[in-house]
C-alpha cells in the first residue's frame, strides 16, 4: 500500500421507525469502496489497510 494520502469517504445510514418502540437501521461504510490506510501508531509509513466497503444492520427496541 502506498504512503498516506488524503482521501474522501462517503457513508450512508437509513433508519426506519417500524413501531413507536422498534427502530430498524442499516449503515453502509466506505460507500465508494476507496482503498486507504489507517494510521497504526507503529513506526511505519504504510499504516493498516482498511476492509473496504462494509455494512451493519441494527434493531433498537425501547420498553
Amino acid at each position: 500500500m502506498a504512503p498516506f494520502r488524503p482521501v474522501w469517504l462517503a457513508n450512508a445510514k437509513l433508519r426506519y421507525e417500524w413501531t413507536p418502540d422498534v427502530t430498524l437501521s442499516a449503515t453502509l461504510y466506505n460507500l465508494l469502496d476507496t482503498e486507504y490506510a489507517s494510521p497504526s501508531g507503529l513506526p511505519s509509513e504504510e499504516g493498516l489497510p482498511t476492509r473496504g466497503r462494509t455494512y451493519a444492520f441494527g434493531v433498537e427496541v425501547s420498553f
